[in-house]
């Protein structure tokens, strides 16, 4: 009975740490977009 709850917890919880993976993996690609970005304008914005 034991062993199926906490079988019954893992797959409850892997889709919640699949999500949270993914927010992690866009907020990373977000920043390095972010870098890219100041990294191409900063010889622009520097009279």
């Amino acid at each position: 009975m034991l062993l199926h709850a906490r079988a019954s917890t893992n797959a409850y919880r892997a889709p919640l740490l699949n999500v949270w993976a993914n927010i992690e993996a866009y907020q990373a690609r977000l920043l390095n977009a972010r870098v890219k970005t100041e990294a191409c304008w900063a010889p622009l914005l520097d009279d």
